[in-house]
């Protein structure tokens, strides 16, 4: 049995095309599926849209997580799925037929224990000005190596013996709470362990996601989130130190006003520089490093279990 999670929040309209391509899926061969879609304490009508779009032979199951949160919802999806293989695919992302029968191919047959998608960006959604690591936050999977460092939760999988030893992800993080890196962390813990990880280039879907976070003003927030759920890994898994800290943070926020100060032309476009957004990045890291060397690190170092 494989299960096909699904975590959503207000976004019916997206869910309904994502769930159309499931529905294509080919089947490994002797495997039965389940369709878990997670509801994150939606407002809209994302309910009716899992209920109504659903008209495949395999069965799509409803499980409520109220209380926002992306991790929060995965870890209710790991709870109710019934698979030996769980795969998660964002309400965002279009798949291929063949998604799901290559994606689980290497679980099934015993020669990984997790594995990635390949990840593209539809060619109406890439700026000129957007870099290969800013592809990459937009889940891009070009710079992904075999084997990944990482799994991107939009589109990945894993067999559920890794659950013995990373039972669940880390509610501190991912959308919903501190904004990313809730599918890092739980990368990282996976190679911790000694689990292998496997990048399936033949697994394609494409990430149709809202154009709005193109915007400067979210290219801004999105900057500042990711640094934040870096500074929380590094902090608090990793532990991390940073010697003179207020002085680097210091520095840091003089290099983006310098920046700044020589390309003035910059705020009054849409988007964003690949060098400002670095610049951005760093300071807001340093600010949020500074603001967790007053707290108790919540994981012995590389620990495997999330706190709760």
């Amino acid at each position: 049995m494989i299960s096909v999670i699904v975590c959503t929040r207000d976004r019916a309209a997206a869910l309904r095309q994502s769930l159309e391509r499931l529905q294509q899926l080919r089947l490994p061969p002797g495997q039965a599926a389940e369709c878990l879609v997670v509801d994150n304490g939606s407002r809209d009508d994302t309910v009716q849209a899992a209920r109504d779009g659903w008209h495949a032979a395999w069965p799509l199951r409803l499980v409520s997580e109220p209380q926002p949160g992306q991790a929060r919802a995965r870890n209710t999806g790991l709870r109710h799925a019934a698979g030996e293989v769980i795969a998660f695919c964002d309400d965002d992302v279009h798949v291929e037929p063949s998604w799901l029968e290559q994606l689980c191919e290497p679980l099934l047959a015993g020669t990984a224990d997790a594995t990635a998608g390949n990840i593209r960006l539809p060619g109406e959604r890439v700026r000129p000005w957007m870099d290969a690591h800013l592809r990459a936050l937009f889940c891009s999977a070009e710079r992904m190596t075999d084997p990944p460092d990482q799994l991107v939760g939009a589109s990945m999988a894993f067999h559920r013996r890794v659950l013995e030893r990373v039972p669940r992800f880390d509610q501190n993080l991912g959308p919903g709470a501190s904004g990313f890196f809730d599918d890092t962390l739980f990368s990282r813990q996976l190679i911790a362990a000694g689990y292998r990880l496997k990048f399936v280039e033949t697994a394609l879907g494409v990430h149709v996601f809202d154009a709005s976070r193109l915007s400067r003003a979210a290219l801004k927030v999105l900057a500042r989130r990711h640094a934040q759920s870096q500074a929380y890994v590094d902090y608090h898994w990793a532990h991390a130190a940073i010697r003179h800290g207020r002085l680097r943070t210091w520095r840091a926020s003089l290099r983006l006003l310098t920046w700044l100060a020589r390309h003035p032309l910059t705020t009054r476009c849409d988007g964003m520089a690949p060098e400002e957004f670095r610049r951005r990045h760093l300071l807001h890291y340093r600010q949020e490093f500074l603001a967790l060397r007053a707290t108790p690190r919540r994981y012995a170092r590389h620990g495997l279990e999330a706190p709760q």
